[in-house]
């Protein structure tokens, strides 16, 4: 997290806003991000997240899923992150992984699967033509 202030720090240094992404992650990664958010006034543009594609089962908090509330996560007062982990779900998540058999990250094969626009699968890297005609800045 220090880094990601440091971050801030710069952009603020040159007049810059910032946002930030998280991809993959369960609440406990989630709630960093959203007290990290809390805390860097200079954040001027919504932040990103794919945690509402996180399946209930899988995530590894008390209660489950952290709730979003008119697009908002509510940073409450508790110590730490304010949230606890529910040991028998951390140890499923645990059995899951030592379980997997998928040894390599393919991020353009698992984008492809929700792709709406066919001309985005066509664009390469560095080919800012293709990017603009899918309508994605490069």
């Amino acid at each position: 997290m220090g880094a990601s202030q440091h971050l801030a720090t710069i952009c603020a240094t040159f007049g810059l806003g910032l946002s930030m992404h998280s991809n993959s992650h369960l609440g406990t990664s989630l709630m960093a991000m959203a007290h990290l958010a809390g805390t860097t006034p200079n954040l001027t543009y919504a932040c990103d997240t794919h945690y509402p594609w996180v399946e209930d089962d899988d995530e590894v908090l008390v209660g489950g899923k952290i709730a979003f509330q008119e697009g908002c996560i509510i940073v409450g007062d508790a110590p730490g992150l304010g949230v606890a982990l529910d040991q028998e779900r951390l140890r499923r998540a645990h059995q899951a992984f030592l379980d997997t058999t998928i040894l390599s990250r393919d991020d353009t094969a698992q984008m492809r699967r929700y792709a709406m626009c066919s001309s985005i699968r066509t664009c390469r890297s560095g080919d800012s033509r293709n990017l603009a005609r899918a309508g994605i800045s490069g």
